[in-house]
């Protein structure tokens, strides 16, 4: 049963939440989104954020170590797919930033002493 209270979370609610951020912080966190999708599209054949998003939760509800492997080598794979295409460390670090508050908003939390054993920035 779905309770009232309850708020599909998705690119449109992120988007409304959003929409009260300063113009810059807007700017920025839809340029990290930008570089996700972008990721994703040429990464896994077409798809789209959200299809990872629904397979990362399939995963965690079967075997979480599976879980772990996966979001944290999707996210290796992303650092490394944006260092390829010229962005710096620190503009990756931001973006990075600010793609695990889109996840965590679309239900997909990371957590800080995974990043640090899991991920190598450059």
């Amino acid at each position: 049963m779905s309770s009232f209270l309850s708020k599909k979370k998705d690119s449109k609610s992120f988007d409304d939440a959003l929409s009260t951020a300063p113009e810059s912080t807007q700017k920025n966190k839809r340029y990290a989104i930008n570089l996700l999708n972008r990721f994703v599209t040429e990464s896994y054949s077409g798809r789209s954020i959200l299809d990872v998003t629904d397979e990362l939760r399939l995963l965690k509800t079967q075997d979480s170590q599976t879980y772990e492997d996966a979001l944290y080598g999707m996210l290796q794979d992303w650092i490394v797919w944006n260092e390829r295409n010229g962005l710096g460390n620190f503009t990756i670090r931001v973006a990075f930033s600010n793609i695990r508050k889109y996840l965590f908003h679309l239900g997909i939390k990371t957590n800080e002493q995974d990043i640090k054993e899991y991920l190598r920035f450059g």
